[in-house]
């Protein structure tokens, strides 16, 4: 990962978290020791759901990470068991940590790690998810782990792609996945598709970027490249008022930025 350039990576999955403090602990070091900052897991709440923040061009990027299938009973504290946690997409916890970053940042990116492996559209659950997290502020929503791309959307006037399949896990097996290329101009986020291709040398990419245009077309206003979000444009907080789950991340340490590039 690192020397592919990889700078940040969601950590929210059960099968992660499954082999305990010691294990995360060990891969949030690593992790760290090669200056690639991890999001969606850890000992505690604070550390669980803490964004990162990273400049780039001068513009502040919050990322936010999440698992659809992990679930974090009420009142319970998950270092006090010393259980190693990935961040649940419970609909109150994304609300509160979407509002306590949204005015601190210039683009809040929220990904979430799924846990089906079949389809080849997004369910219902997924929709509900990557619409709430646009209603509360996210300028972009991506989508991880089935195997299979499940296309994108346009959702008011912000950009959602429910799955660009198992990432290297994918490549494994097919030979070929899209990928999501972001590019900031001035206060302009420009999306684009990249296809990548292991086992043989490339070739101009149409076939993948038909797949994820076929996959998209079940949408009223499919997700089609290039695209060009406005950052300037801030879209009111949807009216939903769920009853708060835990004290929200308020502010991120220094520390947790990354250097600009």
């Amino acid at each position: 990962m690192s020397a592919s350039g990889v700078d940040i990576v969601n950590l929210a999955s059960d099968g992660l978290t499954a082999s305990g403090v010691t294990e995360l602990a060990q891969a949030k070091d690593l992790l760290r020791r090669n200056a690639i900052y991890a999001i969606g897991a850890g000992q505690n709440q604070s550390e669980i759901r803490r964004p990162v923040v990273v400049d780039v061009k001068g513009q502040r990027i919050a990322y936010l990470g999440y698992a659809d299938k992990i679930q974090i009973p009420a009142g319970q504290n998950p270092s006090a068991q010393n259980e190693a946690e990935a961040n649940s997409a419970l609909e109150a916890q994304i609300i509160e940590d979407i509002q306590a970053i949204r005015d601190q940042v210039d683009w809040v990116i929220v990904t979430y790690q799924w846990s089906e492996d079949s389809k080849s559209y997004p369910e219902d659950w997924q929709v509900r998810l990557a619409h709430l997290a646009v209603d509360q502020g996210a300028d972009l929503v991506v989508g991880n782990r089935p195997g299979v791309t499940q296309g994108g959307e346009v959702y008011r006037g912000k950009a959602i792609a429910y799955s660009l399949g198992s990432s290297m896990g994918e490549l494994d097996k097919a030979g070929e996945a899209p990928a999501l290329k972001v590019t900031l101009q001035d206060k302009t986020m420009k999306l684009e598709i990249l296809p990548l291709q292991i086992g043989q040398p490339m070739a101009d990419g149409t076939d993948i970027q038909q797949k994820f245009k076929q996959s998209s077309s079940l949408f009223d206003q499919p997700l089609e490249f290039p695209l060009l979000l406005d950052g300037q444009i801030r879209l009111p907080v949807a009216p939903q008022s769920p009853p708060p789950s835990v004290d929200p991340f308020i502010s991120y340490p220094p520390d947790q930025a990354l250097p600009q590039p």
